[in-house]
């Protein structure tokens, strides 16, 4: 593994690191040199991830970790840091999709209300709650939270998933005005739709082509780093600018510029 100097001596957890956008954060992280812990209930695609680090000649561990479960939450954090000596850097990746899911909140269902909340939500505030005072003692710590353009803006279909990435966004801010003094940063970054596996959805934005969770990653790794070393409180959106469309009401698109200007000159 081709690695840069960005990262080297720094540990992170990465929650959620076995999905998509963790396995790349993962990825990410330990090509610049970190140590990186992933924490994921999934027992097949954590470890998978961690050997593949290791394969490339990072160092990397998976502990199966239930991030709704508090005392869980606590054990994986004690392990990292009896493991390494120290946590720089927490990544909460670990959170539902809500597309399989979308449909009108009065017909949700309470399990998949509770279960948005309790990983998306709960999962970070636990997570950020078990790290915090490690990084206070420490002074020194970046915590990044993954969270949505939904929980800006929201989108039917979508109210329990866009509440709970709300609650992060919000947490980002208040927890940010704690920690600053102890050189601690939160930020969040706030994907849009982000590609998986075939499916095209180049045509929901404004740049033209599909978003990755390289894409995410590299966000991440620039309010992990030292670069980023004054930012805090911050929201930082990748989404191709799919969320301005949806605050215009006009879906992105590559032939919108010139439907809107064929309405114009019609009027």
């Amino acid at each position: 593994m081709d690695k840069c100097e960005r990262f080297n001596g720094k540990t992170a957890i990465v929650t959620g690191g076995g999905g998509n956008i963790g396995r790349y954060t993962a990825l990410r992280l330990a090509q610049e040199g970190c140590s990186v812990v992933i924490c994921d209930l999934n027992e097949e695609r954590a470890p998978a991830v961690a050997d593949e680090i290791r394969h490339k000649g990072g160092q990397a561990v998976a502990i199966r970790t239930d991030v709704k479960d508090s005392a869980d939450v606590r054990k994986s954090v004690a392990q990292t840091i009896s493991r390494f000596g120290q946590i720089d850097i927490l990544v909460c990746c670990a959170g539902g999709s809500t597309r399989e899911k979308m449909c009108y909140f009065c017909d949700q269902t309470e399990d998949v209300i509770l279960d948005n909340i309790g990983v998306n939500l709960f999962g970070a505030l636990f997570f950020a709650h078990a790290v915090c005072n490690h990084m206070i003692e420490r002074k020194h710590g970046r915590i990044v939270f993954i969270a949505s353009v939904l929980g800006t803006q929201g989108q039917r279909g979508t109210v329990e998933y866009s509440a709970s990435k709300g609650g992060v966004l919000a947490m980002t801010k208040a927890l940010s005005m704690e920690l600053g003094e102890f050189n601690v940063t939160v930020n969040a970054v706030s994907p849009g739709l982000v590609e998986r596996g075939s499916q095209d959805v180049s045509d929901r934005n404004y740049i033209g082509r599909n978003c990755t969770a390289d894409d995410i990653a590299n966000a991440v790794a620039f309010l992990a780093s030292d670069e980023a070393s004054f930012i805090t409180g911050a929201n930082l959106t990748v989404d191709g600018g799919w969320g301005l469309g949806v605050q215009s009401g006009i879906t992105p698109g590559r032939n919108n510029f010139r439907v809107v200007r064929e309405r114009q000159n019609d009027v």
